[in-house]
């Protein structure tokens, strides 16, 4: 029924890949989204939410909440880079988030190789970029 439904089987995939990746990150007691935007902070030191947002395709107002999320969690912090304007903030990780970056990178590792035993490593680097490359001929701004 929905075999030529780019739309559908995309979402599809992601609502499956979301409950895998979800299961996975459980144990550090964070979210895929969580996981991710603090993978972008560990990674890239200092980034404000314009640019955690553009990295991650996702809206400034999603990035915000989830690094509300994880400063609750004591994972991040903010820092205001201009007393004279409260929106310039940039985000970094805490000790604590140091703590856990290795496990956020095995898991990945882990969830990577996961997929790539189910459908076959190649293929599945072939579709990764397959799917970089719709996404920027699609890219609507």
């Amino acid at each position: 029924m929905f075999e030529r439904c780019i739309y559908f089987n995309v979402n599809s995939l992601a609502r499956t890949l979301n409950r895998l990746w979800d299961r996975a990150y459980a144990p550090l007691g964070l979210t895929a989204p969580q996981a991710y935007v603090l993978r972008a902070v560990l990674n890239h030191y200092g980034l404000n939410h314009q640019v955690l947002a553009g990295e991650l395709n996702l809206e400034k107002s999603t990035v915000s909440r989830i690094v509300d999320q994880l400063e609750q969690k004591g994972l991040v912090i903010r820092k205001h880079d201009d007393a004279s304007d409260a929106r310039l903030v940039t985000v970094t990780p805490t000790p604590q988030a140091f703590g856990i970056h290795a496990d956020i990178e095995n898991i990945e590792t882990s969830l990577y190789r996961q997929v790539g035993a189910s459908v076959g490593a190649d293929a599945l680097k072939e579709l990764l970029t397959e799917l970089r490359q719709l996404h920027q001929s699609l890219h609507l701004e």
